[in-house]
């Protein structure tokens, strides 16, 4: 996945969401192995995961005017993405960039653990991919 497509999906995302698009993020793209370590020490469960996000802003804060925002870090497993791309017959490519927009919405302070969650996620991710 080409670094300045994800730059461009964090931008498109950010503008929509009204963020600045100076924010910075932390993207690591690792094993099942280090994503797992990740999953068991900060959400107790031991399994591998295909991406994580860490927030710096709790849901409805926003950065302070004039100082750099840093959103926070996205932790994407490529061994995971490449079956679950696999399994969807989409590209690597593909996968990771759905990936890194459903983590950057994390980041902005949605959540997926209800049904319009969800839904709203999916709604937005589609959306900033669309506009790419």
């Amino acid at each position: 996945m080409p670094r300045q497509r994800l730059t461009r999906l964090a931008e498109a995302l950010l503008r929509t969401e009204g963020w600045p698009c100076d924010a910075e993020l932390d993207l690591w793209m690792c094993t099942d192995e280090e994503i797992q370590g990740l999953n068991r020490e900060h959400r107790g469960l031991d399994r591998p995961t295909d991406v994580l996000s860490f927030p710096q802003y709790e849901p409805g804060e926003r950065p302070v005017a004039g100082l750099p925002a840093a959103l926070g870090d996205v932790v994407i497993s490529v061994d995971t993405a490449a079956r679950q791309a696999a399994e969807r017959g989409a590209s690597l490519s593909a996968e990771t960039a759905w990936l890194f927009a459903h983590s950057v919405l994390h980041l902005l302070g949605y959540d997926d653990d209800t049904e319009e969650g969800l839904a709203t996620m999916i709604a937005k991710a589609k959306a900033a991919l669309a506009a790419m």
